[in-house]
């Protein structure tokens, strides 16, 4: 018997910086749609994450994130999420991608006291046309 997982993955948007006020909203500042464009080859980025993830019920769940570039893993993480029933909204900070070479598909899974990985987002990284 499978067990049932307490958060849905509703969105995930890939941002330049996402900012927590004190009253507890987001501030989510340069989102990218779709694509992220760069001026030239090699290039190292800073990406953040805002994770929009729907709870059934209150709970707990130990949540592990990867970032790939084409398929392949190239950041990991891992936490421990408490939350309310509901909408949650969960920011991954400072996703480094060091020297990327070429154009890339960015992506983003998650999973969930270690089942199967989910897709979150994804976004083309492209060489920008030059003006």
């Amino acid at each position: 018997m499978s067990k049932t997982l307490p958060l849905t993955v509703k969105a995930g948007l890939f941002c330049d910086d996402v900012r927590a006020e004190r009253s507890g909203k987001f501030i989510v500042i340069g989102t990218y749609a779709q694509n992220i464009g760069v001026p030239a080859f090699p290039v190292t980025l800073v990406l953040n994450c805002l994770l929009i993830l729907e709870a059934a019920h209150a709970g707990e769940a130990n949540l592990e994130f990867r970032l790939l570039c084409d398929a392949n893993p190239v950041r990991t993480g891992k936490g421990r999420a408490k939350f309310g029933k509901g909408t949650l909204l969960l920011p991954i900070p400072n996703l480094v991608l060091q020297d990327l070479k070429k154009e890339t598909i960015v992506a983003l899974q998650i999973r969930q006291d270690g089942g199967e990985w989910t897709p979150v987002c994804s976004v083309p990284l492209e060489k920008a046309p030059s003006n």
